[in-house]
């Protein structure tokens, strides 16, 4: 009966809603979208959020979807917002909006949303609509490099160009540069706008004796660049994540991942 007479009352039933939906990086391989969901406990005593299901779709194409993989405390007489994170590749999404033409890409979010409660078990079927801009795949490549010696110090100088979707620009961020797999050197970068980006830096033969061997004798492989930054998007900024491999071993082209 006491249960009966709450809800009955609609501000004191808990409700659940979608009120935001952006994205939440940019990768070489992909976008990252996070929702918000925002879940409302007007009671005093707590519940859980037992299974939170999702699709993404543009147009008639399902780009992603999936489930939370583990149950949500939610906090009583207040809001706990959920995030729901989302991972779309630039492949799907080349496919999906090939017959668009507008900057801005229309899509569509649908969830299920399942709660144990006092009150007894509770559903929340959510959909939610809005536009990304149009994304493609950003680029990093390997323009040059050169090394000399000084003393016992391998000096290195890296050039590479980022290609990043018309409408976004970079913000100053920070890289780390290793050979196969040894940490040579890292830092923060500046860059201009469509420039090349420059690492200098210093391999000092004491603090990366494998890394420094393997240059100095023609041995190394694989030079990784991580790029950690943000990038001015038509919707805000964007955290930036960019991981590439390039080949060292007598080459400068690129070593497509």
């Amino acid at each position: 009966m006491w249960w009966g007479m709450w809800l009955g009352c609609a501000r004191f039933v808990p409700m659940a809603e979608v009120t935001d939906v952006g994205l939440s990086k940019i990768t070489l391989s992909g976008v990252g979208v996070v929702a918000e969901v925002e879940v409302t406990n007007p009671w005093w005593s707590p519940f859980t959020v037992d299974a939170l299901s999702w699709s993404f779709t543009i147009g008639e194409a399902t780009l992603t979807a999936g489930e939370l993989a583990k149950a949500v405390y939610v906090r009583p007489n207040g809001i706990t917002t959920v995030e729901v994170p989302l991972e779309l590749a630039y492949a799907d999404l080349a496919s999906a909006t090939a017959a668009l033409t507008a900057p801005q890409v229309p899509y569509a979010l649908n969830l299920d949303v399942h709660a144990s409660t006092d009150g007894g078990p509770m559903h929340w079927p959510l959909s939610f609509e809005g536009t990304l801009p149009r994304i493609e795949a950003p680029t990093l490549d390997l323009v040059d490099w050169s090394t000399q010696m000084n003393g016992t110090d391998l000096e290195v100088d890296l050039v590479v160009k980022l290609g990043l979707p018309s409408g976004f620009a970079l913000h100053d961020g920070a890289w780390r540069l290793t050979v196969d797999e040894h940490r040579i050197g890292q830092g923060r970068f500046e860059t201009q706008p469509d420039g090349p980006l420059h690492f200098p830096l210093v391999v000092d033969a004491t603090g990366s004796t494998k890394a420094w061997w393997a240059w100095l004798q023609g041995e190394a492989k694989v030079l990784a660049l991580d790029l950690e930054g943000a990038v001015s998007t038509p919707i805000g900024i964007v955290p930036l994540d960019l991981h590439q491999g390039m080949s060292i071993g007598g080459s400068k082209e690129v070593a497509k991942p």
